[in-house]
Order: C-alpha cells, then sequence, then structure tokens
C-alpha cells in the first residue's frame, strides 16, 4: 500500500515538473493569440468603410476580434470565474459562436478571392483587411488538415499495429533452432 501511494506521489512529481516546463509555452502562445486577435479587431474597426467589395470581411475581423479575446482571456480567469458561474458553458458559447463565425467568414473572404486593392477600382478591398483575413483563414484551415493528417496517420498505424498477428514465443524458439 505505502508502494502505491509512493508511485503516486512520484507521478504526480513528474507530472508538476512536466506541466512547469510547459507553463511559458502556453502562456507564450496565448499572448500570441491575444496579439493576433487585438489585431484582428483594430485591423476590422479601422478597415469598416474600407471593403465595399463585401462589408462582411471587416464585420469578420471585429466579431472574431472580440469572441477571440474574450474566449482567450476567460480561460486565463477561469479558476476566479467559477465562483460566480459556471465557465463551460460560456466557453461553449464562444466556441460555438467562433465556428460559425469563421465558417461564415470563409464564405465572404474567399468568395471574394483577389479582390482590386485600389480604392478607385471595381471589386474594390482595403489590402491589410483582405490580406489579414484570407491568411488568417489559410492559417487556421492548414492547422486543421495538419491535425487531421496527424490523426488519421495515428488511426492508420494504430489499426496496423493491432492487425499484425501476435508473435508466438514458442514458435520463435523453435524457428531459432532450426537455423
Amino acid at each position: 500500500m505505502q508502494a502505491n501511494s509512493e508511485n503516486i506521489s512520484g507521478n504526480q512529481n513528474a507530472f508538476s515538473r512536466v506541466s512547469n516546463k510547459c507553463l511559458p509555452g502556453l502562456r507564450l502562445g496565448l499572448i500570441l493569440s491575444l496579439v493576433i486577435y487585438l489585431a484582428m479587431l483594430i485591423v476590422g474597426i479601422l478597415g469598416k468603410n474600407d471593403c465595399p467589395v463585401n462589408k462582411y470581411i471587416p464585420l469578420f475581423l471585429i466579431i472574431t476580434g472580440i469572441v477571440g479575446l474574450i474566449s482567450k482571456l476567460t480561460t486565463v480567469v477561469r479558476d476566479k470565474l467559477e465562483n460566480y458561474f459556471p465557465v463551460k458553458y460560456l466557453e461553449s458559447a464562444l466556441y460555438i459562436v467562433e465556428l460559425v463565425i469563421f465558417s461564415l467568414g470563409c464564405y465572404w473572404v474567399l468568395k471574394e478571392f483577389q479582390p482590386n486593392y485600389n480604392p478607385g477600382g471595381s471589386h474594390y478591398c482595403k489590402k491589410s483587411v483582405y490580406l489579414l483575413s484570407f491568411i488568417y483563414i489559410a492559417v487556421a484551415l492548414a492547422i486543421m488538415l495538419a491535425t487531421l493528417a496527424g490523426f488519421l496517420c495515428f488511426l492508420l498505424s494504430a489499426k496496423f499495429l493491432s492487425s499484425r498477428p501476435e508473435e508466438d514465443p514458442e514458435a520463435q524458439r523453435h524457428m531459432n533452432n532450426t537455423h
């Protein structure tokens, strides 16, 4: 019984060490995402009237920036907020809104692919507004595709490894004796 409690304690210490080593990377990722969402919000607000080809492209930046900032800040203060109301429902609602807006943004942005960046021309959209939207969507889709490919590779390798016949130690010994 004592050995089991020492093993659990050792596992908790190992988890704590790994967690402490990963924490700076998680913080850096959080800060980077906050900066990206803030930039989206600012570019969307400043370019609100500068994309007549599709007025929803700046709106996509504004809503994505706001929802992204709120969802990331919610994760930072989750422990403090849980005392007052169930944060998991708020986070779930934010993620659903993010998914819907992302889907609509894909349609709005990709439908107007390669707008005219000259203000006097037809099919005009301010370059910073369109390119930030396009690059955000392209990177997000690339990450999703890479994640899906990695998951499929994992499934295929698990299937391959599980379908291999188990090696019989007796048959293996017999094979070694005959050679």
